[in-house]
């Protein structure tokens, strides 16, 4: 049985409207191809500067840059009798992105099981299609760049 694990990074621009949010980003975690994590932004985030002209779109690439070291430095630890979902929240909220005020945060992860034997970039693009509110005509390429790493 093949799982992947993944958690939508949102983007929320006040917190005092938590209705309102965008899914800008993607973790996948592969329990069964060796641990490995990846993370995906969608290019389309600067979209984000269009709808909110008085946002710091420096920082929240910074904020990208930053989340993507932890991830790429990192690595999911496992606790006897916790499920796979949960070693990966607590990964990302210890190594990865603190939880405070800021306008990011990580979803709950979600286990998808027997996940279809087939090519990774194509089950990750079709991932990305239907869970982030932007898309760009490269990110298959993308993808498949991330999984060869």
């Amino acid at each position: 049985m093949r799982r992947i694990v993944y958690s939508i990074l949102q983007y929320r621009h006040s917190l005092l409207r938590k209705d309102e949010m965008f899914n800008i980003g993607l973790v996948f975690y592969f329990p069964d191809e060796g641990d490995k994590v990846i993370f995906y932004c969608s290019p389309g985030i600067n979209a984000l500067a269009n709808i909110y002209p008085d946002m710091d779109y420096q920082m929240l690439l910074t904020y990208i840059n930053y989340i993507d070291n932890n991830i790429n430095k990192g690595q999911v630890k496992h606790y006897p009798g916790l499920s796979i979902d949960m070693e990966l929240k607590i990964f990302l909220r210890q190594c990865v992105l603190l939880e405070d005020a800021t306008v990011l945060r990580f979803a709950d992860p979600v286990i998808v099981s027997n996940v279809d034997s087939g090519d990774s970039v194509t089950i990750l693009k079709n991932f990305a299609k239907i869970l982030l509110s932007f898309r760009d005509a490269g990110e298959h390429n993308q993808l498949r760049n991330l999984l060869l790493q």
